[in-house]
Parts: C-alpha cells; sequence; structure tokens
C-alpha cells in the first residue's frame, strides 16, 4: 500500500510542478508567423552580405527589402520589434522558434546544391 501511495504522490508532485502554458498577448506576432518572417530576414541578410556591397549600401537595401518583407506579412517594424523582444525575453519560447528557423533554412541551402 505504501509503494502505491509514495508512487501517487510523486506523480502529483512531477505534474504539478509543470509551468503552465503562457499564452502569447494578442499584439506579438504568432510563432509561425515569427519564425517566416525570421527565415526571410535571415535570407535578406545572407543575400546582401554575398553581395560584398559596402555597409552603407547594405543598409539601405536592407530596409528596402525590410519594408517589403513587412508588406508581405502586414506588419509593421514596431510589431516586429516588440514580437522580438517578447520572444528573446523567453528563451524557451525563442529556442523553439530558432529551431524551426534553422531546420528550414537548412533545408533551403540543401536544395541549393
Amino acid at each position: 500500500m505504501k509503494k502505491y501511495l509514495f508512487t501517487a504522490a510523486l506523480t502529483v508532485l512531477v505534474f504539478s510542478c509543470k509551468e503552465p502554458k503562457e499564452e502569447i498577448p494578442n499584439n506579438v506576432l504568432p510563432m509561425n508567423k515569427m519564425i517566416n518572417v525570421l527565415i526571410d530576414i535571415h535570407l535578406i541578410e545572407a543575400n546582401l552580405s554575398s553581395k560584398n556591397l559596402p555597409r552603407d549600401t547594405s543598409v539601405v537595401f536592407y530596409n528596402l527589402y525590410k519594408k517589403d518583407l513587412y508588406k508581405k506579412y502586414n506588419i509593421d517594424d514596431s510589431s516586429y520589434t516588440r514580437s522580438f523582444n517578447y520572444y528573446s525575453t523567453r528563451p524557451p519560447l525563442m529556442d523553439k522558434i530558432y529551431e524551426k528557423v534553422v531546420d528550414s533554412l537548412s533545408l533551403l541551402e540543401g536544395k541549393e546544391k
């Protein structure tokens, strides 16, 4: 009987220690959208860095590409920044996001070879 009581108590203890799932606020991009935005941002950065442009020229092009990117995802700079800051202050969420970003970029790189 003590064995079953111990097992039950241990089970309750383990499940009670689990953190509650955090709900993402409405003013933050959902994780899937944030993943897609970050993939495109990294592709833009890679494209520009491969062209060996002067830094000031790269910044101009980056800002132009970013405007198109924001239009594509129907977001603005403040919503992106707010979302990035939100996820950055929650490392487990940012880790999940970047796992998917890296996987997607690796798949794209593999297709190019």
